[in-house]
């Protein structure tokens, strides 16, 4: 009786530690609270950010000049796709954005429109966080025809019947 009770808790017992052990290493991924305040990205006051994430300073940049403003901002954190989703549809659209498109599935990507400028949001999960894209620029304006070069034949008025 001894021996099977022995063998009984020697099968177990290792099942037991490995779903325990299991349950242990899986990632957490937790949704950004409702009533955490968002961060705002520098130099682009009007798109929110939500707390909990941390900016990656070396695959953000700024690219300014006299007639525009550019930037793509990288963080990290942790969060649900959907939930980031519905954190960018709800506060860019409080700031004065527009969405123009979405999709969403394992990845997240959303573009937003405000005045002359778009912004262009990517959410995507990795092992154990969650990666945030923000690219942020001025709209570019209409294009006029190419500027003639010396030598080339110009268009020809359109004919009337």
């Amino acid at each position: 009786m001894r021996r099977s009770q022995f063998l009984s808790f020697g099968l177990w017992m290792p099942i037991g530690l490995f779903i325990l052990g299991g349950c242990a290493t899986a990632p957490v991924v937790e949704e950004p609270p409702a009533t955490a305040a968002p961060l705002t990205i520098p130099d682009f006051e009007d798109v929110p950010v939500p707390a909990g994430f941390t900016k990656n300073s070396n695959e953000s940049v700024v690219v300014e000049t006299p007639t525009f403003r550019i930037g793509l901002l990288v963080y990290e954190g942790k969060a649900e796709t959907g939930a980031l989703a519905e954190f960018f549809k709800a506060n860019l659209r409080v700031k004065g954005w527009q969405m123009l498109s979405s999709f969403l599935g394992k990845e997240a990507q959303m573009v937003f429109v405000k005045g002359d400028r778009s912004c262009l949001i990517t959410v995507s999960q990795k092992a154990a966080s969650t990666r945030l894209e923000v690219r942020v620029g001025t709209s570019l304006p209409a294009t006029s025809p190419p500027p003639q070069t010396p030598g080339s034949p110009s268009p020809s008025p359109p004919t009337q019947q």
